[in-house]
């Protein structure tokens, strides 16, 4: 006889074989705490899930809610008040609803990104890339031009050995670039950011570094992990889902390289990205070019 067990969350049907051996006291209480403890596995995995997915719509839905409530902000004053205000209040105006737009827009491309990502990790959809020829330095002046558009201006130094000709995924450097920039930014308290460009064995490497106050030791494990923000950003109130860590370092992982983490408190942060130098073409020789 087919022995059935079932609570609110789960139903376990046990069927024993007819030449089955019939089961001591000791081996029935046995096997009936392992499937016990599997059920509570389950209904944990079950409840850890739904906190997660409400933690998520909770902190896209606070972090989305921000820029857009301030758009919408400039428009009502725009509207109201045009007439009562000068020229540069105008501008002011046009360009903080432009900047958090645009904001909003990154919030948005860095989620719907992530979700390729999973799709990809799933099988479901491949990621395509396509790769071009350029120089390694167009690719980080492309991402600082980019993110200081994004952080009013402010200041970047590059440092780079000379030409660096790669072949890789224009968009997706760029993109990889661009978050590590966005993030020293961010925590660089009001300070420069500082990109070198090198190579290194068979890789290409470029570093970002910021001169913020540092990552706890305790986060630094935990900074690839989507949503994740380190008890500093929290502290701070610094504003982004936490989706442009593990945006960059899927993106890298993607190109077959890696992204490294150096801090110290007090010191600031250096983020390295790593690519392999098997997608790089080789450097180009002045003197054996031919002419026109």
């Amino acid at each position: 006889m087919p022995h059935v067990r079932a609570d609110a969350s789960t139903l376990v049907l046990l069927v024993r074989r007819p030449d089955a051996p019939e089961l001591t006291e000791e081996e029935a209480a046995e096997l009936q705490r392992r499937l016990t403890e599997q059920e509570h596995e389950v209904v944990r995995r079950l409840q850890e899930t739904d906190r997660l997915k409400a933690d998520l719509v909770a902190t896209v839905s606070h972090e989305l809610r921000s820029p857009l409530t301030t758009v919408l902000g400039v428009f009502g004053i725009l509207r109201v008040r045009r007439r009562r205000l000068s020229p540069a209040e105008r501008d002011g105006l046009v360009a903080m609803g432009i900047g958090q737009s645009q904001r909003l827009q990154r919030m948005i491309e860095q989620l719907l990104l992530a979700a390729r990502f999973e799709q990809a990790e799933r099988g479901a959809t491949p990621f395509q890339t396509a790769r071009v020829e350029l120089d390694a330095t167009e690719l980080v002046d492309q991402a600082g031009a980019e993110a200081r558009a994004r952080h009013s201006g402010r200041a970047i130094a590059v440092e780079t050995n000379g030409s660096l000709p790669v072949r890789v995924a224009q968009d997706v450097v760029v993109q990889v670039l661009g978050n590590l920039i966005d993030n020293a930014y961010e925590h660089g308290d009001g300070r420069g950011v500082e990109v070198s460009i090198r190579s290194q064995a068979r890789e290409i490497v470029v570093a970002v570094a910021d001169q913020g106050p540092g990552i706890p030791p305790e986060d630094v494990p935990h900074l690839f992990e989507s949503f994740f923000k380190s008890g500093r950003s929290r502290a701070r109130g610094r504003g982004g889902v936490g989706m442009g860590l593990p945006i960059a370092y899927e993106n890298a992982r993607l190109l077959g390289g890696r992204i490294a983490v150096d801090s110290e408190i007090g010191q600031g942060t250096t983020f390295t990205l790593h690519l392999p130098l098997h997608a790089s073409v080789p450097p180009i020789d002045p003197a054996n070019q031919e002419g026109p």
